[in-house]
């Protein structure tokens, strides 16, 4: 059974910073002081349960009333090809558009840009980013996910 739970920043974060232990700093070499820089409170995370097991999370903020963003989206080896990081970031653009959001943004691994697509988002710029892999800015428009506008 899949599962996604919420969290507030300052909430029990366990499950999904062992998961961006494994995914961030494991697989991709990622400096631990890069990848959890202290501001997980100011978000809100979204962690994927596969049968009780964590297996995708993400984090979400919004910067303005309008507009979210996404980010530290992993999922777990094991758990890949299962279309749980779609059903992650899709539950994540609901709860923002839910909550009055008509954009999201994420800032995402270059190589990652072709799951965004398929999420809706589209390239707005590449960024620098301090972990050496490239990234860029992709937005969705949300109004027209949801509404087809």
């Amino acid at each position: 059974m899949i599962e996604a739970i919420w969290k507030k920043g300052t909430d029990d974060l366990t499950d999904a910073f062992s998961l961006r232990r494994e995914v961030f700093i494991g697989e991709q070499g990622i400096p631990e002081e890069l990848e959890f820089e202290g501001d997980d409170v100011e978000y809100r995370h979204l962690v994927v349960y596969d049968d009780g097991e964590p297996a995708a999370s993400g984090r979400m903020r919004f910067l303005t009333n309008e507009e979210a963003k996404i980010g530290r989206i992993c999922v777990r080896k094991a758990s890949r090809g299962k279309q749980i990081g779609y059903f992650l970031v899709k539950v994540m653009m609901e709860k923002a558009f839910d909550e009055g959001a008509l954009t999201m943004v994420v800032d995402a691994q270059v190589q990652a840009e072709p799951f965004y697509r398929i999420c809706g988002f589209k390239r707005v710029c590449e960024i620098e980013d301090p972990t050496g892999i490239p990234h860029c800015r992709m937005q969705a428009d949300l109004i027209r996910i949801f509404t087809g506008e």
